[in-house]
């Protein structure tokens, strides 16, 4: 083999290995944005969900004249797992579910235990439901009485917190407001409060 063919191939080789390594660039580029939009649709489809439950509540609440209660007389998400009321109030079973939610056989939302059909109207801020509070990290998804649907930044701790005093039927816990800023909005009534602070 001569000189000029070994340098052909040399540089043949160098260049299927110039385009091996740009290739696998790409692949790597395109794998991570993959993984990041991920999370981000995850949440997205959340909130149509959330919508589409508050749009059920209302119709329950309407037919029936007070918001879902289970079979123990508290206010429940369950009662809209019905076959029956589902086809009653338009509401796919699918929606009960966070597409985040990796947990099977229960619906990925809770309703706020103090809710009353009254809540539900254009100028509420009461919490309707919310997310269980490890289906988005940093924060969770929360839907409001008036029908908007807002992204609470909380740590996971705070998150878990805050949804117990929500539970436990704390009226303070269960109340949303928007930052002076106007473009956060807190859990709690008031700016800056943490679940902790109570």
């Amino acid at each position: 083999m001569g000189e000029s063919e070994a340098r052909r191939s040399t540089a043949f080789w160098l260049l299927v290995a110039l385009i091996f390594v740009s290739l696998a660039a790409l692949v790597g580029l395109i794998v991570s944005q993959t993984c990041r939009a991920k999370p981000a649709h995850q949440r997205s489809v959340c909130v149509a969900n959330l919508r589409a439950l508050y749009h059920a509540i209302v119709a329950y609440s309407s037919s029936h004249g007070d918001v879902p209660h289970g079979k123990d007389g508290k206010v429940s998400i369950d009662r809209l797992t019905d076959p029956d009321v589902q086809s009653e109030v338009g509401i796919d079973p699918t929606v009960l579910r966070c597409p985040a939610d990796t947990t099977p056989g229960r619906p990925s939302y809770l309703l706020n235990p103090s809710l009353k059909a009254s809540d539900l109207r254009a100028d509420s801020t009461t919490v309707v439901a919310f997310d269980i509070p490890t289906n988005h990290s940093g924060g969770a998804n929360v839907l409001v009485g008036d029908g908007s649907v807002h992204f609470m930044v909380l740590p996971l701790d705070q998150r878990q917190r805050w949804v117990q005093l929500v539970v436990s039927g704390d009226s303070r816990a269960a109340q949303v407001c928007r930052g002076d800023a106007g473009d956060r909005w807190y859990v709690g009534g008031k700016e800056g409060w943490t679940p902790s602070d109570w």
